[in-house]
């Protein structure tokens, strides 16, 4: 199955905000069974895609990384860009909920446990 680098979940939802997410990780299964084989994951960090294979953490090219079947994937909300001016066109100003971000070394560390198990 393609998977996109980002998803636009508008169309899908009875909200008119946006709802873009982009793809931050996906894990990566090799083997002819989930129970066996081998599990490595590709990250996205800094503008550059990784893969993360045992102890080796090494940057990879995005058309390289997309060949890759998924196992599972991750994705995030698409954060506002705080260089574009604001619009004030409509008087009731809805103000989003918070979002709450992991820490990427949180992610890495569950993602690396989880690998391990």
């Amino acid at each position: 199955v393609a998977f996109p680098l980002s998803l636009d979940m508008k169309p899908y939802c009875s909200s008119s905000e946006e709802k873009e997410y982009e793809l931050y990780g996906f894990v990566v299964h090799a083997g002819e069974y989930a129970s066996s084989g081998h599990y490595y994951a590709y990250i996205f960090e800094a503008s550059t895609w990784f893969k993360l294979n045992n102890k080796n953490f090494d940057p990879v090219d995005v058309q390289e990384m997309l060949k890759h079947e998924a196992y599972i994937l991750f994705y995030r909300r698409r954060t506002i860009d705080m260089n574009d001016n604001p619009s004030y066109s409509n008087s009731a100003v809805e103000i989003p909920e918070e979002e709450h971000l992991i820490p990427l070394g949180i992610i890495l560390y569950l993602l690396i446990s989880f690998l391990l198990i």
